[in-house]
């Protein structure tokens, strides 16, 4: 038998229009406010819980700062930065190594007021390490529940206590940059110094950002609404895989809407809901539909 398309009335096809008009707007004002400065996925990975946590929480480079703040290492690249400096672009030695001993010892200080708060909390961390190496493999179900417990409430207080000295850290790494810079010969002063270890995790944010943003778009213009309905549909279920409900402590709040968003994706993916009041009412117009009899 031949397949009888279905019909829809009116009502029907107003509500799939609304609804997909809908979702589209919620993910285009979501990509729009990811423009702002302030935004950051880094609290989205770093509070991630459940199984995939350790995926989502490797992401980001140097999670707890431990390498940023290990200034053993950090003099290391200095003194290799200034012998660079003296080597190839042409810079006198000693004045090189005066630079060098006067941020030294700005750093020394600094260390010597910040260095035990800095212990302590690299010793949390690796406290920290340790309980999610061990999570559930010992221990009876009492002691694991506690011990996960544990690993969420400790997870949370360390969360970002490394910023400010990362950033002080840092703002010594810029001085003493520009400070071997300047000593840099007029003809050399279009050369510039090695470039710093990238921490950054901007190449998530944008693809956060162009995602929603592009979903959004596509989903109100009705244009390859199928395939803007799956990648919205996939984002939503990365979101929810990081806060899973039958985790303790997870973050639950957003959790139910999110699953109700997901399937009305799911939904307009299987409709291709598009078609009605979108532009692919015209694409699918002009390439699937049959040719008559006798066209050219």
């Amino acid at each position: 038998m031949p397949r009888v398309p279905a019909r829809l009335g009116l009502t029907a096809v107003i509500a799939i229009v609304c609804l997909r008009l809908a979702i589209g707007w919620h993910f285009f004002t979501a990509g729009v406010e990811k423009f702002s400065p302030t935004f950051s996925s880094r609290p989205f990975l770093e509070l991630a819980t459940g199984p995939f946590a350790p995926l989502y929480q490797n992401q980001i480079p140097d999670r707890w700062g431990e390498e940023q703040l290990d200034i053993e290492k950090r003099d290391e690249s200095w003194q290799n930065l200034r012998e660079w400096v003296v080597n190839n672009l042409g810079v006198d030695k000693d004045e090189a190594k005066k630079v060098y001993a006067d941020h030294k010892k700005l750093m020394d200080d600094y260390v010597k007021e910040k260095g035990s708060d800095i212990e302590k909390y690299l010793f949390e961390v690796e406290r920290l390490r340790l309980a999610e190496n061990n999570e559930g493999t010992r221990g009876v179900a009492k002691e694991v529940e506690f011990q996960r417990e544990w690993v969420v409430d400790k997870n949370r207080e360390l969360r970002g206590s490394s910023k400010a000295w990362i950033a002080d850290i840092e703002a010594y790494d810029d001085a003493y940059r520009g400070d071997l810079l300047a000593l840099v010969n007029d003809e050399n002063t279009s050369k510039v110094l090695p470039a710093k270890p990238n921490y950054s995790i901007k190449w998530i944010d944008r693809t956060v950002l162009y995602w929603t943003l592009g979903v959004g778009i596509l989903l109100i213009l009705g244009l390859f609404t199928r395939t803007a309905s799956i990648a919205g549909a996939l984002f939503l279920l990365s979101v929810l895989s990081t806060q899973p409900p039958w985790v303790k402590g997870a973050e639950t709040t957003y959790w139910n809407y999110q699953l109700v968003e997901l399937i009305a994706l799911v939904f307009l993916a299987a409709i291709a809901a598009g078609r009605f009041g979108g532009l692919d009412f015209f694409i699918h117009h002009f390439c699937c539909s049959p040719k008559k009899e006798g066209s050219r």
